[in-house]
């Protein structure tokens, strides 16, 4: 409205972490290392998409790309399944928009709270 103003402040500078390379445990055998890749300042889905592979893991979700492949190197089986079968997607579905934290769901056969994974 007319009667209304926004009092205009110099813009806070908001710097981006730099994208870092992985790092891995020396138990982690030299064939699980995914090769060297360029660094980018934003990713496309498309981009992502290409990173579909236990060997080689990608996911975003809140519009953060996160390179998964170090966590699956050290831990397999069937905990690190979710995240092998949702590599190279969008996972926000899985968190609270709100509080960023993993959805829940109260399991109906032993009644207690797990966390939520499509």
């Amino acid at each position: 409205s007319l009667g209304s103003r926004r009092v205009m402040t110099a813009p806070e500078i908001v710097t981006e972490p730099e994208a870092r390379k992985p790092t891995y445990a020396p138990s982690v055998r030299k064939g699980d290392v995914p090769k060297e890749y360029p660094l980018k300042r934003y990713y496309t889905s498309g981009d992502i998409a290409q990173h579909n592979s236990p060997h080689d893991c990608w996911v975003s979700y809140f519009g953060r790309v996160y390179d998964l492949t170090p966590l699956l190197a050290e831990y397999d089986g069937p905990l690190a399944q979710p995240i092998i079968e949702a590599a190279g997607t969008d996972i926000s579905q899985w968190f609270d928009e709100k509080t960023r934290q993993p959805k829940t769901h109260i399991d109906p056969e032993t009644g207690f709270e797990e966390i939520y994974c499509p």
